[in-house]
């Protein structure tokens, strides 16, 4: 039995399980729970029958909590204690508790819809709220309630938001472990950390010598958002004179498990290591005391209006800074170096969103289908992701032929589609080149894609063109796929070699790991029986690329000139082809990648990669439903003017197009309007004289009902707006016409003169020699004076007949603001006493009699 807080709860846990058969357990990184309740599981209820599976998001963890409590059971790892993650597995048949990531687990509940042989489940560090983490917990519920009421289900995590598992697992028993921990002294960066700051490992650099001067004892951890910022920490550190003595370590998931180890293991010597958010929780590293806090980390993320999706650099939530920094107190006081401002932490969200609200859900959705469910809108999510985020996956699901466009259920097609660990696109490509004899190469594509980029950009331009002398042959068309599948055959024979990969800017281990991915993805197609057609040599490069197409039918792109990379894609957005694509020869190609990225201070691009040259002919074979042709009027942005075309269409993406002459004034007059009051355009006279007249009419309208005047809303607007358009093609016609003549046709003969008696522009106010202007806005009116231009206003100014007292904004003598009121009678007894008092001795030469007669 450990020592470890977790055990003060040994009872309670045992008799959770054993009495509602649910547990939700939330303690501290720390307190044992990774480790010792598994443990407590199968030493302590005699009745489990089956195997204990101990889900973990990451593979990292899952390896290292193994071969943890392998050690202290005394067991060899892979027999009673295992673990699998991809690409690795410790483990027999009679392995009983067994460390796995979610993504596996939950490809074996779709293969195994009873989880035969398992007798618990626990998800740790649920925190996370992964797509396959929330899927795989809704699914053992359901299998534990109608089918296997043996099944015990455990819920861990050291910042779970309790309410919500406990009403999700409900009936279940709630527990809660206090742990142990050392104070943990926080420190904030006086460096800012938004946009214009000095990048975030330079800032390492700078802090890192007076943290180590100022705590001798202890190794350091330095949180990063991904492997090239680990990469430069390291470089902006290793020479530092306080860092002589001191190893350094980089650490993150995709590092071979060897290194891994070596940067986990103990030993004598200090450390700093390097982490990717790997470290956040689950693992130990023995001896951290001080811990450095990007306040970064790589999140997923997936817009369906623009089909965007990957990894985006963004804030740390409160709680992931709250786990990184409780890093430093697990064995001594220790201290936290936070690279931003104290006052920006109250901006960092409470949690991070789980990934239902964040990423592309057809995968899951396909997988959900394939595992039993009828229907998406059948699944019961623990937190339900948005209905927009579900029509864009069910409709590219319906694109690819997995799902039934009526009803929403799984195809034939698309469950031989989910045996695929794929995304649906390239599992769809894999059974599209079974079709057309090409499965074997398409398979080597597919997987080459998986993982971490293997192909990295070289830094010279020159460079790059020798590369592509290299790795191109004249027979090769264009596709960006099959320029990598020559630069991994080119890495593979020349046995992945250090030196010829750094020379062509090839990554020898993820390269090495594409080709695990290829290999798993044969023996699978083979286990099916699959039909592998021609020998590698024969294919047809053609019915390759088709192949590609029917994975990405809605992310087909038409270049739009030949002396650019610009291109068109559906639904109206624009983006431009990565300069290092190979695929730049013709009008029409299908991309696998969308990338937004930053472009300028504030602006943004897509990038279009991994591109594919395809013909026109494809699309009428692979989708001949998908085209349409007529004529269209419609304003081009580019010349910004109205036009009329004839178009062929593949869905809303325009194939061909020429002129369809003249545009009629009316249609042509609806689109300046409407691009006018979307503010992609603007009119040079459209000012805030114009605002204020409008404000005022919507005064009138609103005060002065009896005069039934219209109010000019959004529509209304819309309408002035066409009438101004009327007669032009184009915006260079219509940027300098008069607007106010047009507005004022709004107003019925004769109104013009009740508007400026009943909704002045101006007041008359004693003692000045001009008349002050009135400010209108949603339909309020304010009169802006100070208070000695006040003293001589005798009454409290109304508009609208008397019905209105005027708001006064109340200056002081320097004109800023000091007071609002519609009361002057009670501003001069109640308030001016305290603003008199306020300003005298601020400004002594103006008067400041101690009372106003009104």
């Amino acid at each position: 039995m450990s020592d470890l807080p977790i055990e003060s709860i040994r009872t309670e846990i045992i008799t959770g399980w054993r009495e509602t058969g649910r547990v939700v357990l939330t303690a501290p990184t720390g307190a044992g729970k990774s480790t010792q309740v598994p443990q407590m599981l199968l030493d302590e209820h005699p009745d489990l029958d089956g195997q204990i599976i101990v889900l973990q998001p990451r593979r990292l963890a899952a390896r290292m909590l193994a071969k943890r409590v392998a050690s202290e059971r005394r067991v060899r790892l892979g027999m009673e204690v295992g673990f699998q993650v991809r690409f690795q597995e410790m483990a027999n048949p009679d392995t009983r508790i067994l460390y796995m990531t979610e993504g596996l687990f939950w490809r074996r509940l779709i293969q195994d819809p009873t989880l035969k042989g398992i007798g618990a489940v626990l998800f740790d560090e649920f925190h996370e709220r992964h797509v396959d983490g929330d899927l795989a917990l809704s699914r053992t519920v359901d299998i534990q309630k109608n089918q296997r009421p043996d099944l015990i289900i455990g819920v861990m995590s050291a910042t779970l938001e309790v309410e919500l598992a406990t009403k999700f697992l409900a009936p279940c028993t709630v527990l809660r472990c206090e742990g142990r921990s050392y104070p943990v002294e926080i420190l904030y960066s006086r460096d800012g950390s938004g946009e214009g700051s000095r990048p975030v490992w330079e800032r390492v650099a700078k802090n890192l010598p007076e943290i180590l001067r100022n705590h001798p004892e202890g190794n350091a951890l330095i949180f990063m958002p991904g492997a090239f910022e680990i990469r430069k920490t390291i470089e902006a550190i290793q020479n530092l004179k306080a860092t002589r003595g001191i190893e350094v370590f980089s650490l993150h998931g995709e590092m071979p498990p060897e290194k891994q180890d070596q940067v986990l293991a103990s030993g004598n010597k200090r450390k700093i290591i390097v982490s990717t958010n790997v470290a956040e929780t689950s693992l130990t590293i023995d001896g951290v005391r001080i811990v450095i806090d990007s306040g970064l980390a790589k999140i997923s993320r997936y817009d369906p209006k623009r089909g965007v999706n990957g990894l985006m650099t963004e804030r740390i939530s409160r709680a992931s800074a709250d786990q990184r920094a409780g890093r430093a107190g697990r064995v001594a006081p220790g201290v936290c170096l936070r690279l931003w401002k104290e006052t920006d932490t109250a901006g960092m969200m409470p949690h991070t969103d789980p990934e239902v609200y964040r990423v592309d859900l057809a995968p899951g959705m396909l997988e959900m289908l394939a595992g039993g469910v009828g229907r998406a809108s059948d699944f019961a999510w623990i937190e339900s992701p948005s209905p927009e985020a579900i029509s864009s996956a069910e409709k590219l699901l319906v694109d690819l032929g997995a799902i039934c466009e009526i009803g929403g259920h799984i195809t034939p097609e698309g469950k031989r589609m989910a045996t695929f660990p794929l995304h649906p696109r390239y599992a769809k490509m894999l059974l599209e080149g079974e079709k057309r004899g090409c499965l074997g190469l398409v398979i080597q594509l597919a997987a080459l894609v998986q993982g971490r980029p293997f192909l990295l950009p070289l830094k010279e331009n020159k460079k790059e063109r020798e590369r592509q002398q290299l790795l191109m042959v004249d027979e090769m068309p264009g596709s960006d796929f099959f320029y990598l599948y020559r630069a991994f055959g080119k890495a593979a024979e020349n046995g992945f070699s250090r030196d010829f990969c750094q020379q062509w800017g090839i990554h020898g281990l993820a390269a090495r790991e594409a080709w695990q991915v290829a290999q798993q993805y044969l023996n699978l197609a083979k286990s099916q029986k699959m039909d592998f057609g021609e020998s590698e040599s024969m294919v047809d490069l053609k019915e390759v690329r088709k192949c590609l197409l029917a994975a990405f039918p809605e992310q087909v792109a038409r270049r739009l000139d030949r002396g650019t990379l610009r291109c068109a894609l559906p639904g109206g957005r624009r983006g431009e082809l990565r300069r290092s694509s190979i695929a730049d020869n013709t009008s029409l190609v299908v991309v696998a990648e969308i990338d937004e990225v930053k472009k300028g201070s504030s602006g943004r691009e897509l990038l279009l990669g991994l591109a594919t040259e395809i013909e026109e002919a494809w699309l009428e074979e692979l989708f001949p439903g998908s085209f349409s042709s007529g004529v269209e009027t419609v304003y081009d942005s580019d010349s910004r003017r109205v036009v009329v075309r004839e178009v062929r269409k593949f869905g809303d993406l325009i194939i061909e197009e020429k002129s369809g002459g003249n545009a009629d004034e009316t249609k042509a007059a609806e689109l300046l309007a409407a691009e006018l009051q979307a503010g992609r355009i603007t009119l040079k006279k459209w000012d805030q004289e114009v605002e204020q007249w409008i404000e005022r009419v919507n005064f009138l309208s609103t005060h002065c009902p009896d005069n039934e005047v219209a109010k000019i809303d959004e529509e209304a607007k819309g309408m002035l707006l066409q009438e101004i358009c009327l007669g032009s093609m184009s915006y260079r016609e219509v940027k300098n016409k008069e607007i106010i003549p047009v507005l004022k046709s709004w107003l019925a003969s004769g109104m013009e003169p009740i508007l400026d008696s009943e909704v002045p522009e101006y007041l008359e106010i004693p003692g000045r020699k001009k008349p002050v202007r009135l400010r209108y806005d949603n339909g309020e009116a304010t009169l802006s004076l100070t208070v000695q231009e006040l003293m001589k206003v005798k009454k409290h100014p109304t508009l609208a007949s008397g019905t209105y007292p005027v708001l006064i904004e109340i200056l002081a003598p320097n004109r800023r603001p000091v007071q609002i009121t519609r009361d002057l009678t009670g501003f001069w007894q109640d308030s001016y006493p305290q603003i008199r008092k306020d300003l005298r001795g601020r400004y002594p030469k103006h008067d400041w009699p101690e009372s106003v007669e009104f």
